[in-house]
């Protein structure tokens, strides 16, 4: 779960980027109340989960407005018959929600292969949550989903290109490739860092789970 409520605790979750979790949000057991608004979910199983755990402890309970729940692998919700969850004002762009004012359509975010949630300019998420909600802070209708700020300048991790290696003679032709060097004193964690050239559409991501260590 990227949060998990419980043991009868009521919370307002406000302005999050919750991604790639089994349960986004997980609301469990009777008496447990998460007030989900202004939240953006991407390629979570389920964005939001109200259930029951224990035997015989009934069921969570949620209301989502002003969301954005995209990308979802299984559904976008999930509520057994314990359970209470209400939507409204929120998107999915994988299969239509009950509730009022919910839009079924692309978020269009910026570029998600570069964890860039930001929205863009003809997005149908700008202005369009909920009216009667605070207004966002340029004064203007609450927006749905979390306000992303895509941040281009990354922290220096001390990772360098040592080597490149492209075009190899067909005679000794031992691929594209580049060595990469860790200048730092700790061990650096690569997972989901992405190479891309200037064309946009070729890029490769280094898998979960590869870090590399200073020499």
């Amino acid at each position: 779960k990227g949060v998990s409520v419980g043991q009868q605790s009521s919370v307002v979750l406000k302005r999050n980027l919750i991604y790639n979790c089994g349960m986004g949000v997980g609301v469990k057991d009777s008496l447990s109340y998460a007030y989900i608004d202004q939240n953006t979910f991407y390629n979570n199983d389920y964005a939001v989960v109200c259930f029951e755990k224990n035997y015989k402890s009934g069921g969570g309970n949620a209301e989502v407005i002003n969301s954005i729940l995209a990308n979802s692998v299984i559904s976008p919700l999930f509520v057994d018959e314990l359970s209470t969850l209400t939507v409204s004002w929120s998107l999915s762009d994988t299969e239509e929600i009950q509730g009022n004012e919910n839009l079924l359509e692309d978020p269009l975010f910026m570029d998600t292969d570069i964890m860039n949630f930001q929205l863009l300019p003809e997005s149908p998420c700008i202005n369009g949550g909920n009216p009667e909600s605070p207004p966002d802070p340029d004064g203007s209708v609450a927006d749905m989903g979390a306000y992303v700020v895509f941040d281009t300048l990354q922290p220096d991790y001390g990772i360098v290109i040592t080597e490149i290696n492209y075009r190899s003679d067909t005679l000794m032709d031992s691929g594209d490739w580049i060595e990469l060097y860790n200048n730092s004193d700790v061990s650096v964690d690569l997972s989901g860092w992405i190479f891309m050239d200037s064309g946009d559409d070729n890029r490769y991501a280094i898998a979960e789970g590869i870090s590399l260590d200073p020499e």
